[in-house]
């Protein structure tokens, strides 16, 4: 066999050998199971952990070629009186009976701890890929069997979960494929006291570390080690449907994203409507995140997000394409040189 072909036939059989290997780094599954209400979904490096067995409804994020981590928690519902007129929440806007010398009684409690309810799992609804076995999307739902609190007997709520292997955009709202979960909130019968309130969603962002930076949708540091509770922040919207609150270490940058938007169901008819947010901590690292809705009379349904961009998958590929590319190099010099 002359050099030519020697060189032609090994640099072949390096290209076969990165190709497989590019192939059997591709041929990913999205893996998901669940037991006693903890649901786990897997793919490649990332796992999402959504548990509904225990105190609160919480997902977990993990990152695990970093060991990057965060959690968020869904921790309570309020009915508030937004007595300063800027849209969003603030812990002094609680009492909503204070401007009236007369409230009815008996006092009903305003605020719903969603610990105090009970979750039922509704099982894996799978979407495969046009002819073939390949999954494509997983989805799941939460949904509220039992209230322990007497006055919200009344009140549904549902978690629908999805996690889609392809970018998806639902609604103007962009989902990442692999690396995100979308979770619409579907609400109803909530039992204001008030037809001049408000609703607010209080979601706890936890990251692993207090190291970890965390930055709102206009990019502005949050701060989480000083305790800012009754003194929660307005966050400025931006023109996206989707806003991002931005989690960031261990070289890896997650996010908590929500819409600006809510949609509502008016008469059978759907409309969309603002949806507002303010934050504060009570200096432990956790950032408390309250999402503030108009009222509603029917069902509103609104879709928040947890995830990663794709970088996570990235980097290996590259590395993998250029360890080829040099090795191809190296072996074709050698080659070249003892020819001569």
């Amino acid at each position: 066999m002359n050099h030519k072909a020697k060189i032609f036939g090994l640099s072949m059989m390096l290209l076969m050998l990165i190709t497989l290997t590019q192939v059997s780094a591709d041929a990913k599954v999205l893996n998901f199971e669940e037991q006693n209400k903890l649901v786990t979904l897997t793919y490649d490096s990332v796992t999402i952990k959504v548990n509904a067995g225990g105190m609160v409804p919480k997902f977990q994020y993990i990152e695990d070629n970093s060991d990057f981590e965060f959690n968020v928690m869904f921790k309570s519902l309020t009915e508030y009186l937004d007595f300063n007129e800027d849209g969003v929440f603030q812990y002094n806007e609680t009492s909503i009976w204070k401007d009236d010398p007369s409230p009815p009684m008996p006092p009903q409690p305003n605020t719903l701890a969603l610990s105090s309810i009970r979750w039922v799992f509704s099982g894996f609804d799978v979407d495969y890929k046009e002819g073939t076995d390949e999954v494509s999307a997983v989805h799941f739902n939460f949904t509220s069997d039992l209230i322990m609190e007497p006055f919200f007997s009344g009140f549904e709520i549902e978690i629908r979960a999805h996690m889609y292997l392809d970018n998806t955009v639902i609604d103007g709202y962009q989902v990442l494929g692999k690396t995100e979960l979308k979770f619409d909130v579907a609400m109803n019968n909530y039992p204001f006291q008030r037809n001049d309130t408000n609703l607010a969603f209080r979601f706890d962002i936890s990251p692993l570390k207090h190291t970890y930076q965390l930055n709102d949708t206009n990019g502005l540091a949050c701060e989480t080690k000083i305790n800012t509770t009754s003194e929660e922040l307005k966050v400025q919207n931006t023109e996206a449907i989707k806003q991002m609150y931005k989690i960031s270490g261990e070289g890896v940058e997650g996010h908590f994203a929500y819409a600006k938007q809510a949609r509502y169901n008016i008469s059978n008819q759907y409309q969309y409507r603002t949806v507002n947010a303010s934050y504060a901590s009570q200096g432990d690292g956790t950032l408390q995140t309250y999402l503030s809705f108009e009222q509603f009379e029917d069902e509103i349904v609104y879709d928040p997000s947890i995830g990663t961009d794709d970088t996570v998958f990235k980097t290996g590929s590259l590395d993998l394409v250029f360890i080829g590319t040099g090795a191809l190099m190296i072996v074709g010099l050698v080659l070249l040189r003892r020819r001569k």
